[in-house]
């Protein structure tokens, strides 16, 4: 299987374009990947731009071409409205979600996948070679928290106010990023000289500052570091200000 990635332009905020994803669809593809809110950008895919991707693959001539649609982050967003999913679009929808984000759940590794009935067979017989079953335990929580109304949006104010703080020290020290839409993550872009090697700036990071940022280049964009902003907020705002002293010295 040959899979590629769609580069979205650093000079938009690496704005979800809908545009760019059909005008990179080849004669033999078969599937498109997107992740919304994303990491590591934050970005959310809006309803315009989703149904401007279910309209151009619906038009496209042959088969079908699938969306695996990654939602992990789906309760975790500070826009007006909650995130639109593909799969209220456009019929040929694959959704991933679990509890792991949502509700900060991650060590009970429990995830669905929801999909037409007409596929779910194929879908089974490739699970069962993969992975083996969701322990008891695991599927009480998640019973829990599905019957308590509410549950999977609870962390968000708790999230949203961290943002508050992120943006607040990022523009306070002159440092220019990506306002995040969802999830936790957010982009960071390096200044000169530091531009050229995200994975050198974040050695030095590391070595010379004690804070941990993961290069922009692990996920093709080089030029930007990707911070994570679930900390207290003093602890972040700390690392912002180290984040500032080392890159604007």
């Amino acid at each position: 299987i040959k899979s590629r990635t769609v580069t979205l332009d650093s000079a938009t905020g690496f704005a979800p374009s809908a545009a760019t994803v059909l005008a990179a669809l080849g004669p033999n593809t078969r599937m498109i990947v997107l992740s919304s809110p994303c990491n590591p950008t934050g970005r959310i895919w809006s309803a315009h731009e989703l149904r401007a991707l279910a309209e151009g693959l619906l038009n496209r001539p042959g088969a079908p071409v699938w969306v695996l649609s990654d939602e992990v982050y789906r309760e975790l967003y500070y826009t007006p409205e909650s995130p639109v999913s593909i799969a209220q679009l456009y019929p040929h929808a694959l959704v991933a979600n679990s509890l792991s984000k949502s509700n900060a759940l991650t060590g009970l590794r429990l995830g669905w996948l929801l999909a037409p009935s007409h596929v779910m067979p194929a879908i089974v017989k490739v699970h069962q070679f993969i992975t083996t079953a969701a322990s008891t335990f695991s599927q009480v929580v998640a019973g829990e928290v599905f019957r308590t109304p509410g549950m999977l949006g609870a962390h968000r104010p708790h999230y949203a106010a961290l943002r508050e703080t992120l943006v607040q020290h990022l523009s306070a020290a002159g440092l220019d990023f990506v306002p995040p839409e969802g999830a936790f993550y957010c982009l960071v872009r390096l200044p000169e000289p530091f531009a050229a090697d995200s994975i050198k700036t974040a050695y030095m990071l590391l070595d010379d500052f004690n804070v941990v940022f993961t290069p922009g280049k692990a996920f093709g964009a080089e030029g930007w570091l990707r911070l994570s902003w679930v900390s207290q907020p003093a602890v972040l705002a700390e690392g912002i200000a180290r984040l500032g002293a080392a890159l604007l010295r």
